[in-house]
């Protein structure tokens, strides 16, 4: 396959992804995950980067969350757009303004799944601006978990929206290079014409947590990652009621999609085991993640 750019060093990199970002105190854009340090490891080996995502404002930020470092990442406003509706209500919009921006972007990063990509992809091919997708996680999986938490009549409507997100993914993998988290993605992208790349997800060493052994109880468990349906924590309530002479402790440490925080501990209040679940919020990558795998006896990560 050709290099999609000739020389990085003197290219633009566009990023195209529809995870929030939202002012702190400072006046700072930051965002509740790791993606702010991968655009920094990006950014040396572009001449310039862009990233093109929603601002949304809200109450409180998390503490010891992180903007953007490197002094070649220019940020791009989108409208808020989370949830499929917003983003399908609003892609016209967005697209108007990805047109007026796009004169200097030499390749562009979609991500996928993604709310805005039925929309992105066909338009970058149409333009015949060089992008590639990075696919973090299962087509289906994700899909699948939001319409299941659907009320019964909205969920024929859900389950069209997400065919056409699958139908877009697999249109936008045709003939493009894929960067896929994960040796399963990977060979789906294959599948559906893709130049697949596995590169899987890794963010922790042993050497960094110092792994000791926790005498006495309770049993404490540890999930770190995102906060919705996709990821099993409602199966993870139900296993802390099924297991209870075991002495369970679990604390979950990562950001909550919408409000499914609330819905997760109204779940385990009605069980009654609320009393075991420590929801931490987002946890910044350093020293105080570490602190807490070594303090818990077990990571557990289920998933559905």
């Amino acid at each position: 396959m050709r290099p999609l750019v000739q020389d990085p060093s003197k290219a633009t990199l566009a990023i195209l992804r529809l995870e929030c970002f939202v002012p702190d105190a400072a006046g700072r854009l930051v965002n509740e995950g790791g993606f702010t340090g991968l655009v920094d490891s990006l950014a040396p080996h572009f001449a310039r980067v862009e990233v093109i995502a929603p601002v949304v404002s809200r109450l409180e930020v998390s503490a010891g969350l992180r903007s953007f470092r490197a002094p070649n990442v220019i940020f791009r406003a989108l409208p808020d757009m989370k949830g499929l509706a917003r983003a399908w209500g609003r892609a016209p919009k967005a697209l108007g303004l990805l047109e007026r921006w796009s004169a200097g972007w030499d390749l562009v990063n979609l991500r996928a799944p993604d709310n805005l990509l039925p929309f992105s992809a066909p338009w970058l091919r149409r333009r015949q601006i060089p992008h590639y997708l990075q696919l973090v996680s299962h087509p289906y999986d994700a899909g699948d978990a939001a319409i299941s938490q659907l009320p019964g009549p909205a969920r024929p409507l859900g389950e069209l929206a997400w065919g056409l997100q699958r139908r877009a993914i697999r249109a936008a993998c045709k003939d493009r290079l894929c960067i896929a988290h994960g040796e399963s993605l990977a060979k789906i992208a294959s599948g559906w014409g893709a130049h697949a790349v596995n590169l899987p997800s890794g963010s922790l060493s042993r050497a960094w947590i110092d792994p000791r052994a926790r005498a006495g109880r309770p049993r404490r468990l540890l999930f770190v990652g995102r906060l919705n349906a996709e990821k099993g924590l409602d199966q993870l309530v139900d296993a802390l009621v099924l297991l209870e002479d075991l002495d369970l402790e679990v604390t979950l440490g990562g950001w909550p999609t919408g409000d499914f925080d609330k819905r997760l501990m109204a779940r385990a209040a009605s069980a009654g085991v609320a009393g075991r679940l420590d929801l931490r919020g987002p946890v910044p990558h350093g020293p105080e993640l570490f602190d807490l795998y070594r303090e818990h006896d077990l990571f557990v990560l289920p998933s559905v």
